[in-house]
């Protein structure tokens, strides 16, 4: 327990305020969308009040030029408010630090124990913020759920791997960049192939030139993702290991739903269903703000924003730069073209394109942040839950060394459905 204590005491010392609050750049969504504590939790959900119809007790009455009498108001019908319960989903992670790796970090003080520990704390918070933003994109379950990406098709390698290609549309590099190694689950039309250990596959290389990933598993497992990719690649969807039905709802589910979610039925209060657009061809900023000009329609009134893959970024920079047009601020001397993101005045207001890593190559989702909150218990962070004595470090059952873990329990929400747009259906010009 000394040790424990003296490795606990390190890292308050050392990352305490500087890594549990770090946010990659890239998790553009954490960036945007604030942590709150839910004040409202009951039991093991957060209550959400929504509006989700207008005042409707209106009496209209014209009076005549020469008289003005009292008249009859129509009673009062009040907008529709209810509370949207939402689950919070946990995410752990864990890392191990062997005890040689421990002896010389507490053996030379704070340096040495930052020298010892720093990419290992990095890597584990970088790990857990992709796992949560991926989460906050495209968590969900059921037939619709996108998942990580869609199937084009296999070839099988051996007995127990195979080539699995990835559609170009449902193709993103950030999602399987410094994946190799990891544990996925394929499920064919919400289905899961194989049972028990055989439906737990390792992605072992991955190739972003072909959109193909070796997939290792046993030899019945490989047998049975074959036939079903053969039977229809477009049914078959992968997941994280064990992450189907175990994750928050993402924005993208969330735009697309039209049933009961966060026990409100969207069949029955049209505001509580996002709107989805389907574009064909190659993607232009008249296709998106057309298909934002949807949700205007049903409410959108604020500045928002539009996630897009890097390959959709492309083609709207470079389409942005062949219509631009140089004023008196020009100079011969210099020269510069491209940039971060790109802002567009729309019939909602500002629309900033955003390239983002791990949207997938022919998606894209327009939403408000500041309509958009994360709820739950605890952001990312190494404290175990619960302890009340901020201990980060403990021993590991017959293993020669130290475990710690980062942990959250969150879901995103966004109070206002309508104003989401889903965009899918679009080819990219940039391959």
């Amino acid at each position: 327990m000394a040790a424990e204590a003296t490795l606990d005491g390190l890292y308050k010392n050392v990352y305490a305020g500087k890594i549990e609050d770090l946010i990659p750049r890239a998790m553009q969504v954490q960036q945007d969308v604030s942590f709150v504590v839910s004040s409202e939790r009951l039991g093991l959900q957060y209550n959400q009040p929504v509006m989700l119809t207008d005042e409707a007790g209106f009496t209209y009455n014209l009076q005549s030029v020469n008289s003005s009498t009292a008249f009859a108001l129509n009673d009062a019908i009040g907008g529709v408010m209810q509370n949207a319960t939402v689950n919070g989903a946990e995410i752990v992670c864990r890392s191990w630090l062997s005890y040689q790796q421990s002896s010389r970090a507490t053996a030379g003080g704070a340096s040495a124990f930052t020298s010892a520990t720093e990419l290992q704390f990095k890597n584990n918070m970088n790990s857990m913020r992709k796992r949560l933003e991926l989460a906050c994109l495209y968590g969900g379950t059921g037939t619709g759920a996108g998942g990580l990406a869609t199937t084009a098709s296999s070839t099988n390698a051996s007995a127990t791997t195979t080539n699995v290609v990835i559609t170009a549309a449902t193709w993103a590099s950030g999602i399987w960049s410094g994946l190799a190694g990891g544990k996925v689950n394929f499920y064919d039309n919400a289905v899961l192939v194989s049972t028990g250990a055989d439906s737990i596959f390792t992605v072992t290389t991955v190739t972003p030139s072909t959109r193909t990933l070796l997939i290792t598993g046993t030899a019945t497992g490989i047998t049975a993702l074959d036939t079903a990719i053969a039977a229809d690649p477009t049914q078959v969807k992968i997941f994280f290991n064990g992450a189907y039905s175990k994750e928050m709802f993402g924005l993208i589910e969330i735009a697309k739903n039209t049933g009961s979610l966060f026990g409100i039925s969207a069949s029955t209060y049209d505001l509580w269903a996002g709107t989805t657009v389907t574009l064909t061809g190659a993607p232009t900023m008249g296709k998106f703000l057309g298909g934002i000009a949807n949700a205007v329609g049903r409410g959108l009134q604020e500045d928002g924003k539009l996630l897009v893959s890097v390959q959709t970024w492309n083609d709207l920079n470079t389409n942005e730069a062949a219509l631009r047009v140089y004023d008196s601020s020009w100079k011969r001397s210099e020269a510069q073209n491209g940039s971060e993101n790109i802002t567009y005045y729309g019939p909602n207001g500002k629309v900033e394109i955003a390239p983002h890593i791990f949207m997938k190559g022919g998606q894209a989702l327009f939403y408000v942040p500041d309509q958009c909150s994360r709820v739950g218990s605890v952001d990312v962070t190494y404290n175990q839950p619960g302890s009340g004595n901020g201990r980060i470090f403990f021993d590991i059952p017959a293993y020669a060394g130290y475990e710690f873990r980062s942990y959250t329990d969150q879901a995103i929400f966004c109070r206002k459905p309508a104003t989401l747009v889903y965009f899918s259906g679009f080819t990219n010009v940039t391959a």
